[in-house]
């Protein structure tokens, strides 16, 4: 731009010296076409300066545009990645409660059948003494039915357990 300016001063010069003199040398006519000429180069090079200048504007506003969604792209999957995370808390805590419960259920089937075991131990004992205790029988075959059915609620429980883990995955979620 400084250069810009000299050469202003210059060609104002030569344009004041030839309206004093009337008529500039060849010398000066050279001169003043050179002038001329490298005011007209300038003014291309600024024209051009000037549009590289918008170029980069708008190409840096469509950047921060970018930016912008990118921002706002990142701010909904991280949404999106605390919701699905919530939902899995959920999940996993269901299914913890589901375990506590089935394992409670098999401490239970597994204190009925040493209870059943001794039971039968004491009734083949009875019975290799001939004496047949028909209360023994009775106590036997009912904590019998009662450990079996509570080995099928365990059974049901982990079977209920897989569902649940299974379920999310069949439905896509």
């Amino acid at each position: 731009m400084n250069d810009f300016s000299n050469l202003e001063d210059r060609l104002d010069r030569a344009l004041k010296t030839l309206g004093e003199g009337g008529r500039a040398s060849a010398k000066q006519q050279e001169e003043m076409n050179a002038l001329q000429t490298q005011v007209s180069d300038l003014q291309g090079k600024l024209t051009a300066a000037r549009a590289e200048q918008e170029t980069a504007n708008t190409q840096l506003d469509k950047a921060r545009a970018r930016v912008k969604s990118l921002k706002e792209a990142k701010g909904k999957s991280q949404k999106e990645a605390r919701e699905s995370t919530s939902a899995l808390e959920k999940q996993i805590s269901t299914m913890k409660s589901s375990q506590e419960k089935a394992l409670e259920k098999l401490d239970k089937a597994h204190l009925f059948s040493q209870r059943l075991k001794e039971q039968i131990a004491e009734l083949r004992k009875k019975n290799e003494e001939m004496v047949g205790d028909p209360s023994l029988i009775n106590t036997g075959l009912e904590q019998e039915l009662t450990q079996l059915k509570e080995q099928r609620n365990v059974d049901l429980e982990e079977v209920n357990m897989i569902l649940s883990r299974l379920t999310p995955l069949v439905e896509g979620n």
